[in-house]
């Protein structure tokens, strides 16, 4: 529970949290950008693990809202939650903030080798069963390795999260898989398959 001297901050939170949840990233940015503000002022009053993860949750929370608004600096912001989150040990912050992004890769032609590591960093904190968090973040390694020439890897990252995400038969998931899938292995070979992917 947060302490009385860290409730604004928590309110501010979650009042951006809401704004995220009605796709007002402006409105949401204003809450995180005044609760970040604030957070300096926590050291003496929380303790340092309290408050990195209350650091941690704002800026993810931030980096959503510049990736809603299709600001770019969403990746640096979204980079730094997630090294705090991997300092912090947690594996749900780190998914989270790996997870954050709908695009299907950086930038093209480009690899990008921070959000790559961080994938896999989440990635090692999850299970080996299925969820729809092991089917998601493979499915966007998998795109985040299309122009590293590994087409054998990026093919089987791809394969394995769309069989998750059958077997999970949850909509969102396949969803966001197959946004994914498309551009992994747009290639002429595959064109076959991805027709069969159109019928999930």
């Amino acid at each position: 529970p947060m302490v009385a001297a860290g409730k604004p901050i928590e309110y501010a939170r979650l009042a951006g949290e809401q704004a995220l949840a009605r796709l007002a990233p402006q409105e949401a940015m204003r809450w995180f950008d005044q609760a970040l503000s604030s957070h300096e002022r926590l050291d003496h009053e929380v303790t340092r693990g309290d408050a990195e993860r209350l650091l941690c949750d704002l800026l993810t929370g931030r980096g959503i809202a510049l990736e809603q608004s299709g600001d770019p600096g969403s990746r640096a912001t979204l980079l730094q939650a997630g090294d705090l989150a991997r300092r912090l040990g947690d594996g749900r912050r780190l998914v989270r903030a790996a997870l954050a992004t709908a695009r299907p890769f950086a930038e093209s032609g480009r690899v990008d080798d921070d959000w790559i590591a961080m994938l896999e960093a989440a990635l090692a904190t999850v299970e080996e069963h299925d969820s729809a968090s092991r089917a998601t973040l493979l499915a966007h390694l998998a795109a985040e390795l299309t122009f590293d020439g590994d087409w054998e890897r990026r093919k089987r990252l791809s394969d394995e999260s769309l069989a998750i995400a059958t077997r999970l038969a949850d909509p969102a998931t396949l969803t966001a898989v197959l946004r994914a899938r498309f551009v992994t292995i747009w290639t002429p070979e595959t064109l076959e398959q991805r027709r069969a992917d159109t019928e999930l």
